[in-house]
């Protein structure tokens, strides 16, 4: 029999294949930094909110449906969960969420569970809004924790809520919990339950993942706790597809019979 070291070292992998023409136009996020600004600061100066077709100008792509669903629920102050696979657009769930909220003079506080992933929404998000209007706070670093967007991990959220103050979030129109999927997390998870129960009422929740278990679960639960129906959003489409590969090092072989 051969030993083990004799034994091919096999690594199966998901490799993105290429984007197509379309699909990289998919992934601009607005329809030009300028023109997208323009329209923003003209909706947060009418302060009496945004319409689906208002906000769809702000992209160079029609929403896809999973999108427009989600969308139009914000819009009509339900709290949503939207469980769609990775790649498949659901930031731009946030990102509405954030117009709505800028477009009736509100807050928005965005969570992710990790301080890097909240340093590249602060980029990102400061690229679509403007520097001034996006702000952060991690264990680490505070900055501009007045602004509008306030991104930050989510144990930042809940020690929020642990010292709650009423003045803080009369302002406050919606949270987005990123990555959601933590809250099944045996040593994290209560941080994502406490956030959801703790939540003011008042406050809208946009729950994104693409990997939650259950989700019609995870949003029947969010309405009782809440009181109020939690609208749930599923899409299994995958828009960058996946094609599995396999390496090995030579100049070893597979073994016989595999």
């Amino acid at each position: 029999s051969s030993s083990a070291e004799e034994l091919v070292d096999v690594v199966a992998q998901p490799i993105e294949v290429p984007q197509t023409d379309i699909e990289r136009e998919r992934s601009t996020p607005w329809q030009s930094t300028d023109e997208a600004m323009t329209t923003l600061e003209s909706l947060i100066e009418r302060g009496e909110g945004v319409t689906l077709e208002e906000l769809e100008t702000l992209y160079p792509f029609p929403l896809d449906p999973f999108q427009r669903e989600a969308t139009r629920a914000l819009l009509k102050g339900e709290s949503v969960v939207v469980a769609a696979p990775t790649s498949s657009g659901k930031t731009l769930v946030g990102e509405a969420a954030a117009v709505a909220m800028l477009s009736k003079r509100k807050k928005l506080i965005y969570t992710t569970p990790l301080k890097a992933l909240s340093n590249q929404k602060l980029l990102e998000f400061q690229d679509r809004f403007g520097q001034t209007r996006v702000g952060l706070r991690t264990g680490d670093t505070a900055l501009q924790l007045e602004s509008d967007v306030v991104v930050m991990t989510t144990e930042i959220l809940r020690n929020m809520l642990y010292n709650f103050d009423d003045e803080r979030w009369q302002d406050v129109g919606a949270v987005v919990l990123d990555e959601v999927h933590y809250l099944g997390d045996p040593h994290r998870g209560t941080v994502w339950e406490e956030c959801i129960i703790y939540a003011p009422r008042t406050v809208q929740l946009v729950c994104l993942s693409a990997t939650v278990g259950k989700p019609h679960q995870l949003s029947e639960w969010i309405s009782s706790i809440r009181e109020e129906e939690c609208k749930l959003v599923k899409s299994a489409r995958r828009p960058v597809p996946l094609k599995w590969l396999f390496s090995q090092r030579t100049p070893r072989h597979l073994p016989p019979g595999t």
